[in-house]
This record gives structure tokens, C-alpha cells and sequence, in this order.
């Protein structure tokens, strides 16, 4: 994943199970029929635009309670770092950087993309653990 549109395409297939879904023209990702990620009414939508940085919070944190996992997001010197964890025994799952070198319209852009593409590493870091352990019950 090397772009913002890419890491958010991915977020929706692997982290939302919306393996159909697409980007669409005006900076979003279609998911297809509307889909509710949370308690009834919350986040129902049927695409997300990527650049919103209070929605990509939303969904982010989101899935990660969802899956018992804890996100920090931190910002130092001109770089987002995001943190997933589990909590109980705390264990680091995934860690995403911004590049603070990187040239980006808004600074809001490096936070939705660390935030993104530490859920989707963090999705395929668990599945891979879950193989794993299911290959040893058989």
C-alpha cells in the first residue's frame, strides 16, 4: 500500500469484508449496500471518504474495539505514529509511520493514512495468527 486511495480500498476489503468495493471519483470508497460497523446507527453508510480524518477515526477505533484491540495515535515532530495493541496481555500488533519528509496537501492526510494502514496490517497480522493456531487443532 503505497497511497492514501490504496490503504483505504484495502481497509474497506479486508478490515470492513467488503471485498466489491471500490474508489469512486470524489475521494471516497464505495462499499456497496450500506453497512453498519458498530452499535444500530452508528456508521451507516454505504462509502467513506478518505481524507475525512473524523470518520476515518470513527472506523478505526471502531474496528479495533470490535476486535478487542487498542489504537493510540500520537503526533511528534511533524510525524503520526499509530499504535495497535491488545490489552490483555498488552502485546504490540502493528505500528504505522507518516513520513514527516513527505511532501502531503494537509497534515490530516498522514493521520488517515497511518490510522488505515495500521488496521489493515494489524487485520492481516491476526488472520495469519488465527491460521496459524487453527492449522495446530487439526
Amino acid at each position: 500500500m503505497e497511497t492514501l486511495p490504496e490503504t483505504a480500498l484495502a481497509f474497506a476489503k479486508e478490515c470492513l469484508n467488503r471485498p466489491k468495493a471500490w474508489i469512486t471519483d470524489d475521494d471516497s470508497v464505495d462499499v456497496g449496500p450500506e453497512f453498519n460497523l458498530g452499535p444500530p446507527g452508528f456508521l451507516e453508510a454505504t462509502d467513506f471518504e478518505f481524507y475525512d480524518l473524523q470518520r476515518i477515526m470513527q472506523m478505526t477505533t471502531t474496528w479495533c474495539r470490535h476486535h478487542g484491540l487498542r489504537l493510540t495515535l500520537d503526533f511528534f515532530e511533524g510525524s503520526y505514529t499509530c499504535t495497535i495493541t491488545t490489552y490483555d496481555p498488552i502485546e504490540v500488533i502493528e505500528v504505522a509511520d507518516s513520513d514527516p519528509s513527505s511532501e502531503l496537501l494537509a497534515p490530516c492526510v498522514d493521520a488517515c493514512f497511518v490510522l488505515l494502514s495500521a488496521c489493515v496490517e494489524a487485520r492481516r497480522k491476526v488472520r495469519r495468527i488465527s491460521q496459524h493456531y487453527e492449522s495446530l487443532d487439526t
